[in-house]
Order: structure tokens, then C-alpha cells, then sequence
């Protein structure tokens, strides 16, 4: 069922301004030459691992959920030096820039700095929290890297017939959208989630992007039911130099780049962002200022605690509290 879309944010965006670009549309894709390779067995997740009554723990990560099974159409597309056709294949986003943000924060954050941006950290965890956004992403990512390891066998051969392919893989999946019975089975109800992946060698690149066109999904916090959607651009980076088709995703550090608008019931938030999820459950958040020094904010679980690393180090503080206990500062 449709419903009209909240009021935006008025406090504009302060997080970040020039790290975080939006792809150029008209760049010029580069060219492999290709098989492209129809897999009915592959196109529809016929196990199901997903859709589960009442809700287990997922296989990776410990996240407690129950939605219907994933829909998604994946076309493969896979090098041969014998074929003259050409595919088209859109250059993945950069990411060296926004990584060594979070490695090399440049800012020294003070009270001034806090004052400017705590609360629109506090509103974009508080959002990212709520919608589950970067995990629906990753159950996409996940089930499509489980066929792919399904379909490789001992040898490394993918469908028994390609030995450790160079290709592409274009995964359409349409969104499950918000009837909780699961009748939105086409893109004007549920929406869709494109994405792409290029496997070199057998393994996965370690940048996964694409974009969503109004993908409404339901989020399940604890006892609670959230009607969550998003509708722009994504990028993600999984942080090793490739990917093999068995390696537990959530295990490594995950960055998200973002530009959208992020709906969680009424509300919805223009967002334009970076940040990083790991499989402890911390959450890294990258601020950049107007002058375009950047500093990490960050959510820990284990332990529980949360703070920023700036320039000068790392220290504790509370947006809640409004005040940096450790350095001796409030806002």
C-alpha cells in the first residue's frame, strides 16, 4: 500500500559536502568482452534461506529478522577471448579518498564543531538505526554471493563450465515492500534495487554499487514494525582487494556511501553520507566541516560506548549528554 511521504528535514545536510560526490552519469563506461549467460536456477531464490517462520538467526551476521524471500533477476556475464561481442559496463564509484578519511581524520574537533554537527550525527544514527538500511542492502549482496559459491565448484569453475571467470553480474531486485503478507510482487509497489558486481579470477571486487528507485522495505526492531524506504544512489566497499564467494561478508569492515533520501514512516531524510558498519556491531560515522577537514564519529557495542576520533586521537563523548567528558568540553 502506498502512503504519502512525510515533510523532509528543514536543518539542512552539515555532514558532509565534497567527500561524498555523486557519480557522473556521463562518464564513459569501459568495454570487456562478454558471454552472457541465462540462469533460471539462479534467478529466483527457490530455498528461500530468508523467509523464515518464526524468525531463526540469520546464517551471517546475528541480526533476527523474518521477511518473504528475496526477489531478484541476476544476469551473468562472463569473458571470453572467443566472443566479439562487447558489454557495457559502468565505472564502479572511487573510493581511496573517502578511506582515507576514516583512516587520517583531519579535523580537531572542539565544542564549536559540536555544536554545528551533534545533532545531525544524532538524527542520522537514529535513522540509520531505525530504517536498517545498509543491512537490507547486505542481504541482497549476501544471497547473490551464495549462488555464486553455489554455483563454483572444488576447482573453481563457475557453472562447472567457466574456470575462475572475469564478468559482471547486474542483480535487479525488486523490494519487498510494505504489505507484511507479501502480495507486492512487482516494482511499482515494492520498488527496485540494481546493482553490480565484477568478478575477477572467481572472486568478487570489492566494490559493489547502483542505485534504488523507491525501494520500500519493512524494518522488525524488537517488537516494533517500521515502514522504511530508500530512493537513491549506493556504493559499497568491503575493504579487501577481492572477495572470495565464500567469505563471510559481515566479518569485514563495511563502507556505505549514500546519496538518497532515507524514509522511516513520516519522516524522511535527505541524505548524503559516508559511513562504515563492522561485524561487532560498531557503527563509524565520517563528518566532514565546511572547510573540509574531516573527523570520525563513532557508535560501539563492545563496549558499549561512543565518542570521535579527530586528528589529535580518540575520545569518548555523549550526543544525548552534549558534552566530551574525557577532553573537558559541552556544547
Amino acid at each position: 500500500m502506498a502512503r504519502e511521504t512525510g515533510p523532509a528535514l528543514e536543518r539542512p545536510n552539515q555532514l558532509v559536502v565534497g567527500l561524498v560526490k555523486p557519480r557522473t552519469r556521463n562518464t564513459k563506461p569501459r568495454r570487456i568482452r562478454f558471454l552472457c549467460i541465462a540462469r533460471e536456477s539462479l534467478a529466483k531464490h527457490v530455498a528461500c534461506p530468508y523467509a523464515m517462520d518464526p524468525p531463526q538467526s540469520l546464517r551471517y551476521g546475528p541480526r533476527v529478522m523474518s521477511r518473504p524471500c528475496l526477489r531478484s533477476l541476476v544476469l551473468f556475464c562472463v569473458v571470453t577471448t572467443a566472443c566479439a561481442e562487447t558489454l557495457d559496463i559502468p565505472p564502479a564509484p572511487e573510493f581511496d579518498e573517502v578511506l582515507n578519511a576514516y583512516e587520517n581524520p583531519s579535523a580537531e574537533v572542539t565544542s564549536e564543531v559540536m555544536a554545528e554537527v551533534g545533532d545531525d550525527i544524532l538524527e542520522l544514527r537514529n535513522q540509520l538505526e531505525e530504517s536498517d538500511v545498509f543491512e537490507e542492502l547486505l542481504d541482497v549482496i549476501v544471497s547473490v554471493q551464495e549462488e555464486l559459491d553455489e554455483a563454483t565448484d572444488e576447482e573453481g569453475n563457475l557453472f562447472g563450465e567457466f574456470p575462475t571467470p572475469d564478468g559482471f553480474v547486474e542483480i535487479n531486485h525488486t523490494c519487498e515492500g510494505w504489505d507484511s503478507t507479501g502480495a507486492d510482487e512487482d516494482t511499482e509497489t515494492g520498488g527496485v534495487l540494481q546493482l553490480n558486481m565484477v568478478l575477477r579470477g572467481g572472486d568478487i571486487d570489492p566494490i559493489v554499487w547502483g542505485e534504488a528507485a523507491q525501494c520500500r522495505f519493512l524494518t522488525v526492531l524488537a517488537d516494533r514494525v517500521s515502514r522504511t524506504s530508500y530512493d537513491g544512489e549506493v556504493s559499497v566497499h568491503f575493504g579487501a582487494a577481492a572477495i572470495p564467494t565464500d567469505q563471510l561478508l559481515r566479518d569485514l569492515v563495511i563502507t556505505f556511501i549514500v546519496s538518497g533520501t532515507l524514509g522511516v514512516e513520516d519522516l524522511t531524510l535527505p541524505i548524503r553520507q559516508s559511513f562504515q558498519v563492522r561485524g561487532s556491531g560498531r557503527l563509524d560515522v565520517l563528518v566532514e566541516l565546511s572547510n573540509r577537514r574531516t573527523f570520525v564519529y563513532f557508535f560501539d557495542l563492545e563496549p558499549l560506548r561512543q565518542g570521535v576520533k579527530d586528528a589529535t586521537g580518540t575520545f569518548t563523548c555523549s550526543l544525548e549528554d552534549r558534552q566530551c567528558i574525557s577532553r573537558g568540553f559541552s556544547w
